[in-house]
């Protein structure tokens, strides 16, 4: 792919703040931290060292203001970086905490840069070959899905054959294959089979990802799917076996076993609703 070689972006913050970053293995870069502001800037060289780099001497902070002299403030930190994280997480072990106090890197800051770089990777459409659907065919752990769970209770639905969870795993938020297989994998593990999916979720992705997981983990007949469609500006009975149609070849399936109107129009007889889905569901596709 060429994105361990360099790679680039800009962050945008709330408030107009905007960084730039970067790193590379094929490029000489200068490492150098840069905090630009309206009356100067802050440089830190060689920022990855606590005390300075090795080579270079100690490490230092440069403060240049506008119009005023250059402030150096050393660092005489002699301890590398990684040992100030171990003892941080020590201190958090011993005092029964999870996460580090501050400034140490909460949770939340974690999560928040995996957000970026699942953002990052995204826009320049880097997926490696592990994570796409056809290598994914186990849980996170390398192990089979297990399909015995019961800590998601199920019940009877009339007109089902097969048992259906009392919890659904909604579908409108999933971005990735690698990262909606963990949740699926987890919820169907814990007794979970309810998944209610729409025509406009995602643009269909999420439909697509759902059928991608059905297929890989050889579990659609034990699943039972909610189909939505006719949302709104689209919502007229001919709508429905046109979206259903595509809905199914997304899913990789050949019918849903529930099928929900997303919107209704009241300017449109019930009647003809009730037709479009009554064929539908003549033909086997509900």
């Amino acid at each position: 792919s060429g994105v361990d070689e360099w790679a680039s972006a800009l962050l945008h913050f709330p408030g107009g703040i905007v960084a730039e970053v970067s790193c590379s293995i094929s490029l000489d870069q200068d490492n150098v931290l840069r905090i630009l502001g309206t009356k100067g800037r802050i440089e830190v060289p060689d920022f990855w060292f606590a005390g300075g780099n090795r080579d270079v001497g100690p490490g230092r902070i440069e403060v240049i203001r506008s119009g005023a002299a250059r402030e150096t403030i050393s660092l005489g930190e002699t301890r590398h970086l990684y040992s100030f994280e171990v003892d941080a997480a020590a201190e958090a072990i011993l005092a029964g905490r999870q996460e580090f106090a501050w400034p140490g890197m909460s949770w939340a800051d974690s999560l928040g840069t995996l957000r970026v770089l699942d953002k990052w990777r995204a826009a320049v459409g880097l997926e490696y070959e592990i994570e796409k659907p056809a290598k994914r065919v186990t849980t996170l752990s390398g192990r089979p899905l297990r399909t015995d769970g019961e800590t998601i209770a199920k019940r009877a639905i009339p007109g089902l054959p097969k048992p259906v969870s009392l919890l659904a795993l909604g579908f409108e938020d999933f971005r990735s294959f690698s990262s909606g297989s963990i949740l699926l994998d987890a919820f169907f593990e814990a007794g979970g089979n309810l998944f209610d999916t729409g025509f406009v979720y995602g643009a269909g992705y999420t439909e697509t990802l759902l059928g991608q997981w059905l297929k890989n983990r050889g579990v659609r007949e034990q699943s039972v799917i909610i189909a939505k469609g006719a949302h709104s500006p689209l919502c007229y009975p001919d709508v429905i076996g046109k979206q259903l149609a595509q809905s199914l070849d997304r899913l990789q399936t050949d019918h849903v076993d529930i099928y929900f109107m997303h919107r209704d129009n009241p300017d449109v007889p019930v009647g003809d609703f009730v037709d479009a889905m009554d064929a539908e569901a003549r033909a086997g596709r509900i």
